[in-house]
């Protein structure tokens, strides 16, 4: 198990003309069952924040997304870090823009920075290599409600995201070509996708709290109003 942890500041005395010193993050890493950790090591000067994603790589390196477009890695052995910046998603706007990250079965990360509609599968052991990268227009919630706005298809094949400001519903497309091959909107603006089991996409929208799901050929299954705000899917 690997916790991230950080002093709160206020608890570590100080004053106004003798501050107390910047509380370091560390990471600890413990085998299950053990009273003490494997390891306890000072990460970067990057805090945990609220909802920052971390994964467990195939490798068995530990990823932590510490910046929109960089990526923090551990060893399992002593803790040892790197960073690795992901360029096609370096870039500024004028509201926060968030970036995702989710593990797939291959192994690789699905990244997506949808503020600037931006999205890449790379793999985590060889360099953060990208597979593919796609632009697409920024969603009306880009940067608020469900953290997720955009998944991959079961097989991999096609990259599913909240469509445009303008148009709303959800897109697909083609990942070896970066092509949007199918879409589907009512005008309806959603917040967050998730994909279930059988390849099917589930969508929140907060303005009619409704959820809606399409097959993967994005054809409209149905909707049910559920009259709660939904703030992730699991």
């Amino acid at each position: 198990m690997y916790v991230f942890t950080v002093a709160e500041y206020a608890a570590l005395g100080g004053s106004k003309e003798s501050p107390a010193p910047y509380p370091m993050t560390h990471i600890w890493a413990y085998d299950f069952g053990a009273q003490s950790p494997k390891y306890q090591v000072a990460t970067s000067t990057y805090w945990p924040v609220n909802m920052e994603p971390i994964v467990v790589n195939s490798n068995g390196t530990v990823a932590r997304l510490v910046a929109p477009d960089t990526i923090e890695s551990y060893t399992t052995t002593n803790g040892s870090s790197s960073l690795d910046t992901i360029a096609f998603l370096t870039g500024s706007s004028a509201k926060p823009t968030p970036t995702t990250m989710q593990r797939q079965s291959s192994g690789k990360l699905l990244l997506v920075r949808a503020g600037l509609g931006r999205a890449t599968l790379v793999d985590p052991t060889s360099n953060f290599t990208p597979s593919w990268e796609i632009t697409f227009e920024r969603p009306k919630y880009y940067n608020a409600g469900i953290p997720t706005k955009g998944v991959l298809s079961v097989d991999g094949s096609k990259f599913y995201v909240l469509g445009s400001q303008s148009v709303g519903g959800i897109a697909a497309f083609d990942v070896s070509t970066g092509q949007m091959v199918e879409a589907a909107s009512d005008g309806t603006h959603f917040s967050g996708l998730a994909l279930n089991q059988s390849g099917q996409l589930i969508a929140y929208s907060p303005d009619s709290q409704a959820v809606s799901l399409y097959n993967p050929q994005l054809a409209y299954l149905g909707k049910e109003v559920i009259d709660i705000y939904v703030s992730e899917f699991y």
